[in-house]
Order: structure tokens, then C-alpha cells, then sequence
């Protein structure tokens, strides 16, 4: 799941976020990443640090000037050390841990910045973030993301928090469709079938909801999780191969596909 947490520059997001921790610590959420503070000059930005989440640490990351070799973003430039510690609080995320970067900018939509470090992560199946965008780039987002759904949370308004705490807290599902080809749309009923699973089922988890008959079940399954030879598994376009195929995870959109296996000679 996507959370977007946006605002004009100097509404509050890092304040909003460092409130926001206090209460999923409380409640028990894992989270990680980092916010990103200003650095104030008398009154003045002049830069940003990283506050590392899970941590505490803080450390240099943006500031005015540098080298002309940093990467620049806006008026800043990336402090080297600070871009490799924000990369890498990125990358070592793990599954069930809130990802929290703060904030995807103009030199990410760029592909510089963490934007590299965030495309992996955001790669990975069941991933939960939680990144800081400014109102004028939420396009920009939209178009990186492609088909990914993702929520977008006002820092003005006053129920953003409990609304955020809700959707990581309650429990969630998944929708995907399941189509059916040759002789399994007799055994199925049909061409295809929406269906509904907790958002941490795998495919396995999938095939066993669909058997939900004896003779579905012997035309699916050999053995406990194991497929007849017969079947032939996609799941969005690529084949489900190996013994542990059918511990892949399944998210909302996917589409599985099941054939029966075609020989030739």
C-alpha cells in the first residue's frame, strides 16, 4: 500500500510525521526510513538533515552550496554521506515495516536523489510506504507509479492522521482476477472471476479458495501444494515455475492466469 502525505513547502509535513510516529509506536506499527528537518540559519533554511526512524540518528543531507560534483536539488545539493544513509535506510526496509521517506522531490522525478534506492523498494510485492510529496508533483507521481493505486493524505486536514493510523491498522484485502482457459472454464464456471484475499495471501493460498470442490481440486493439485503437470500457471504474463512458486505473494490488480499445458512435437 502507497500512503502520500502532501502540503505546500513549510505546512508542517516533518512535524505532522514525527506526531504520526509517536502514535503508531504506541499502537505497535513498525516503521522506518527517515524524516527530513530543516536546518535552520537566523530564521532561515539552509539546508535539511536525515532523522533515521528506527534509529534516531541524525545526519547531514541537503545543504546550500557544495560541491560541484553533489547532486543538486533546487537550491541544495546532497551531501554524498547523507544520500547514501537515506539510500540505504530505503533499501533495507523489511516486509510488515512502514517505509517512510520524507520527501520525493523534484530531483527524484528527475530519477536522482533516493528516486533510485525507492524503485527497488517499491518494487517488492505487499510493500507499505508512506512518502512526503508536494501538491504540485503528485502528477509527476502518478506517472512514475503507472497503474499503482496509492492514497493521498492532506497535511491540512485535521483527520488526516486518524485516517492514516486506520488504513495500517485495520485489516485489508486484496482484489484480483483469476481467468480460466481450455477445459478449466468448464471445470470453473466461466472465463474469469473477481476475487477477494487478505493482503498477505500467496498464490498458493489463491489456488486453494478457487478449489473449492473435489473435482476442482484434483484438476489443480497433485498433492498438497503441489500442481498437476498439467497445469500451467501466469501470473501477469509470466509463468509460476518451481517448487516454491506458489509461496509468491499476490497484490491487488494482479491477473492469474490458468492453462492447461499444450505439448507438441
Amino acid at each position: 500500500m502507497i500512503l502520500v502525505l502532501t502540503g505546500p513547502v513549510g505546512s508542517g509535513k516533518t512535524t505532522f510525521l514525527k506526531e504520526l510516529l509517536a502514535k503508531l509506536q504506541a499502537l505497535g506499527v513498525p516503521a522506518s526510513g527517515y524524516l527530513s528537518p530543516a536546518v535552520l540559519v537566523d530564521g532561515e533554511p539552509s539546508g535539511y538533515d536525515l532523522l533515521l526512524v528506527q534509529s534516531g540518528r541524525s545526519v547531514p543531507f541537503l545543504r546550500r552550496g557544495g560541491e560541484a560534483g553533489w547532486q543538486a536539488a533546487g537550491p541544495y545539493r546532497f551531501l554524498p554521506e547523507g544520500l547514501e544513509t537515506a539510500s540505504s535506510s530505503i533499501l533495507s526496509s523489511g516486509p510488515g515495516t512502514l517505509l517512510i521517506v520524507d520527501e520525493v522531490g523534484p530531483a527524484e522525478f528527475s530519477g536522482d536523489g533516493v528516486w533510485p534506492a525507492l524503485a527497488e523498494a517499491l518494487k517488492r510485492p505487499a510493500v507499505d510506504c508512506l512518502l512526503v510529496v508536494r501538491e504540485a508533483l503528485i502528477e509527476k507521481l502518478r506517472h512514475r507509479l503507472g497503474d499503482r493505486r496509492f492514497y493521498v493524505f492532506d497535511v491540512k486536514n485535521e483527520y488526516a492522521q486518524e485516517a492514516i493510523l486506520k488504513s495500517l491498522t485495520e485489516p485489508r484485502t486484496i482484489r484480483l482476477t483469476v481467468k480460466f482457459f481450455g477445459p478449466f472454464r468448464d471445470v470453473f464456471g466461466g472465463r474469469e472471476i473477481e476475487l477477494a484475499l487478505s493482503a498477505d495471501a500467496s498464490l498458493g493460498e489463491l489456488l486453494t479458495r478457487i478449489s473449492d470442490t473435489l473435482e476442482r481440486k484434483r484438476e489443480i493439485f497433485a498433492g498438497t501444494g503441489i500442481l498437476q503437470p498439467h497445469v500451467v500457471i501466469m501470473q501477469n504474463g509470466v509463468p509460476v515455475q518451481g517448487p516454491g512458486g506458489l509461496d509468491r505473494p499476490v497484490q491487488t490488480g494482479d491477473v492469474i492466469a490458468i492453462f492447461p499445458f499444450l505439448g507438441g512435437g
